[in-house]
């Protein structure tokens, strides 16, 4: 799969939606995760702090996946994940 260089804009406001820079419109997690398993590479920004808060929704995307097909991320991993702080 071919990573496009190129970032795709989102606009994250307080009312947890999500908006799109380059499509001028709102979208869904899902949506982000479609661009992603495209091969975008996104950056989500708080709309009013411009805050770089794209590792949060990644977070979300993939709790929310897990979520759904009522999975969990392995135990190892989250333990190593909270042992080396790679949540912080």
């Amino acid at each position: 799969m071919q990573i496009l260089t190129e970032s795709l804009i989102f606009k994250k406001y307080a009312n947890r939606r999500l908006y799109s820079m380059s499509q001028s419109k709102y979208v869904t997690l899902d949506d982000i995760s479609e661009f992603i398993c495209k091969g975008h590479e996104v950056k989500v920004i708080d709309a009013k702090t411009e805050e770089d808060v794209t590792a949060l929704i990644l977070t979300q995307i993939i709790l929310e996946q897990t979520k759904n097909k009522n999975t969990l991320l392995p135990v190892p991993l989250l333990h190593f994940m909270i042992r080396y702080r790679m949540i912080y």
